[in-house]
């Protein structure tokens, strides 16, 4: 059964998986990771603009949101918070309105609600 030889393979981290294929880290939204590279020490220092992706969004919330600046990717799975909902992180970070937010979807994929 393919399950079962998915299932013996070894467990890779998400940086050890994709440390090699980008120039910036992929890291999980956590507040720290939040603190560090979103909501930093000055007004001045928060990113202008983000890319946000998310994957699938038919489902309320979406199963995983992608959140880009120019140094960082913010992975957040929802689906797997304790509530199901985003983030307080990613909430605020959507309705602030000094960071513009730029959304990517595939037209061909009509995943959009």
């Amino acid at each position: 059964d393919i399950t079962q030889e998915y299932q013996k393979r070894p467990v890779t981290g998400l940086y050890e998986a994709m440390k090699y294929h980008f120039s910036v880290p992929i890291v999980e939204s956590l507040d720290e990771t939040w603190d560090k590279y979103i909501w930093k020490k000055s007004q001045q220092e928060k990113p202008f603009i983000v890319g946000i992706d998310t994957e699938g969004n038919k489902n309320s919330p979406p199963i995983l949101v992608q959140i880009a600046t120019h140094n960082v990717v913010i992975l957040e799975a929802p689906s797997a918070n304790e509530n199901r909902q985003l983030s307080s992180n990613l909430q605020r970070l959507l309705h602030d309105d000094s960071i513009v937010k730029v959304f990517c979807d595939c037209g061909s994929q009509r995943d959009l609600k």
